[in-house]
């Protein structure tokens, strides 16, 4: 029987020293998503993160990461962070909470190839739809 119980303060950096971002044939690590979504979550809930805000940074991410054209599969991840967080000040007219950035950049050192860059997106799209379904029925209306 797997274990689902997610620890409590579980980080990227922690849990991907021992779990790879994609499977053997390229594709998300479903062990991944299933551990980091609600750990996630937790750490964006306890950062008083706006589901705005984070839907505004994974739908920038997922625009500008294929437009990065240099660098590393990571590095090319990172610059994409850093351009989802600038436009987030820009659009939104204040600074990013940090809780997205810390998060994010966790994954760098843990992608080595596109497919791992596609399976980071991945993970903040997947965490984007919990959040905000979650933070819905925590704060109706």
């Amino acid at each position: 029987m797997m274990n689902t119980r997610v620890e409590p303060n579980l980080r990227p950096a922690a849990f991907l020293s021992s779990q790879a971002l994609t499977l053997a044939d390229g594709q998300p690590n479903p062990t991944v998503n299933g551990n980091l979504c609600p750990a996630a979550m937790r750490a964006f809930e306890g950062a008083d993160l706006a589901p705005q805000e984070l839907e505004t940074f994974v739908e920038a991410l997922r625009r500008l990461l294929p437009a990065q054209e240099t660098g590393t599969p990571a590095d090319r991840f990172a610059a994409a962070t850093d351009e989802a967080l600038d436009l987030i000040a820009r659009l939104l007219d204040k600074e990013p909470n940090r809780a997205i950035e810390l998060w994010a950049m966790e994954f760098v050192p843990f992608i080595s190839s596109e497919a791992d860059a596609k399976a980071a997106l991945a993970h903040f799209q997947n965490t984007l739809a919990l959040y905000t379904v979650v933070i819905a029925l925590k704060h109706p209306g």
